[in-house]
């Protein structure tokens, strides 16, 4: 007797293991956007392609010595060139824009069709199970661990199936339960290499970014160093000729800091830096940022900010640093700024030259605090 004589309630068994299939991938798919960190998406999409074109060319190869008629006679040899189709049409779709959730969905439809050739080919004796270890492989070494569990009991319900269709036996029992066993712990072992290669590459990642952002820090003061104003400035001038608003830089100066060191000592000289950088800090507003342009000078991005709005921060400045930086005797450490209002094509050379040159005018003339107008 055929599979397609069998009695209906055998039928509807199947039919009611691949709706709890799909009610599993539902479940899986509507959190298969979390937890992907580490996971490169193009790859994937490479690996997965390459799983459902290796599943097309094993089917091709294994239909003349497993045959798809067991189920539905020679109507089957149809279905499973339908099949093969859409393993190869999946494959081109994947290496597509593909996100993770629709490469997700994919196994599970790849799932679906190698269930169903198994059935055309008469369940416990056809090869088709085997493709099982690409679907397990491929999900285990791409998707996170929720989405790897989900995904083991579909294979499950799927590697199962023909006890529904066939009956139970022995003989079914000891293959389905191998076949599973088998899987699950393949799958578990490829799950747990792959989640600790993205471990150490997130921590990798982690690194390079801390470095990085070392790499942009005045150890001395905290501030922003150098670099990290020049990308601060490059990336304000862009916007600012983007939407049209102003921009001015200022650099300041600490009047007498040679003197402090000669006299005081350079540990003490780097105590009065350290206090200066915190008073223009707190003193500027956000996003404002201040930097160590280098020595005892530092530089301000003023974005939003026209040449006006420059001199009265300056006015706020000298007088935070005075407040802040007490020399012994009673004395206070004072600056002197200079700003350059952005015009033109924004040249960033140009636009710094302006405002040190106006700084060194303003030193050369002795006064620390800005100019009227």
């Amino acid at each position: 007797m055929s599979i397609a004589d069998q009695a209906p309630p055998a039928r509807a068994l199947m039919v009611a293991s691949f709706r709890k299939l799909v009610s599993y991938a539902r479940r899986a798919l509507e959190a298969g956007g979390r937890d992907y960190a580490g996971a490169d998406v193009r790859q994937a999409r490479r690996g997965t392609a390459l799983f459902g074109l290796v599943a097309a060319l094993t089917i091709a190869f294994m239909l003349p010595l497993s045959p798809p008629t067991a189920a539905l006679g020679g109507a089957g040899w149809a279905v499973a060139a339908g099949v093969i189709l859409l393993f190869v049409g999946g494959s081109v779709w994947i290496r597509g824009e593909c996100s993770f959730g629709q490469q997700l969905a994919a196994n599970y439809v790849g799932l679906l069709l190698i269930a169903g050739l198994q059935w055309l080919a008469g369940g416990y004796d056809s090869p088709y199970h085997e493709l099982y270890v690409l679907s397990a492989v491929a999900v285990a070494g791409i998707h996170p661990k929720r989405q790897v569990a989900v995904f083991l009991v579909a294979l499950f319900l799927a590697g199962a199936a023909p006890l529904l269709y066939l009956g139970p036996s022995s003989e079914g029992l000891v293959t389905v339960g191998g076949q599973i066993i088998f899987l699950v712990g393949l799958t578990a072992v490829v799950m747990l290499l792959t989640h600790r290669v993205r471990e150490q590459r997130v921590d990798l990642r982690r690194r390079a970014g801390a470095a990085q952002e070392l790499a942009r820090v005045d150890q001395l003061t905290g501030l922003g160093n150098r670099r990290a104003f020049d990308e601060a400035l490059d990336r304000e001038i862009a916007r600012s000729l983007r939407v049209g608003s102003a921009l001015t830089v200022g650099v300041a100066d600490l009047d007498g800091f040679k003197h402090i060191n000669d006299s005081l000592g350079h540990m003490k000289g780097d105590e009065f830096l350290r206090t200066a950088a915190k008073a223009i800090a707190e003193e500027v507003r956000r996003p404002d940022v201040c930097f160590r342009w280098g020595g005892d000078e530092f530089a301000l991005v003023l974005p939003d900010t026209d040449r006006a709005g420059a001199e009265l921060l300056a006015g706020r400045l000298c007088a935070a640093v005075k407040d802040a930086c007490v020399v012994p005797g009673g004395s206070s450490i004072s600056i002197t700024t200079g700003f350059s209002e952005l015009t033109g094509d924004g040249d960033a050379a140009e636009l710094l030259a302006f405002a040190d040159h106006e700084l060194m005018a303003r030193k050369a003339a002795g006064s620390s605090a800005p100019s009227e107008g």
